[in-house]
């Protein structure tokens, strides 16, 4: 037996809805980020992202991500060089952050 919202879905599915959405038959990065987030931090994390307030961690995630974009768009050594190196010292400053946070026993 199919539940209402799961039949609202398939119709929806059907009739094209989902067919021209930012972002179809890209991955999604950010899941990724959110993995790696402590399990005791994700709904806090998610909560304030909503509410247009992330925490500063967050912000460093969404400047990562930002930056490998550049870096896959980049056209010279030098640019690359420049990116890795900028991408390598978010990473060690969100790694240092995350590792000071709280933990919950």
């Amino acid at each position: 037996m199919e539940r209402p919202i799961d039949k609202m879905i398939r119709e929806a599915m059907e009739r094209g809805e989902f067919d021209n959405l930012p972002g179809k038959g890209k991955p999604l990065t950010h899941l990724d980020d959110y993995f790696s987030l402590p399990e005791e931090l994700r709904l806090g994390f998610t909560v304030l992202g909503n509410a247009n307030t992330p925490p500063y961690e967050v912000s460093l995630m969404n400047e990562i991500n930002a930056l490998k974009t550049e870096l896959r768009a980049a056209t010279t050594i030098q640019q690359q060089h420049e990116l890795r190196r900028r991408i390598a010292n978010k990473t060690a400053e969100l790694q240092i952050r995350l590792e000071h946070l709280p933990k919950s026993s």
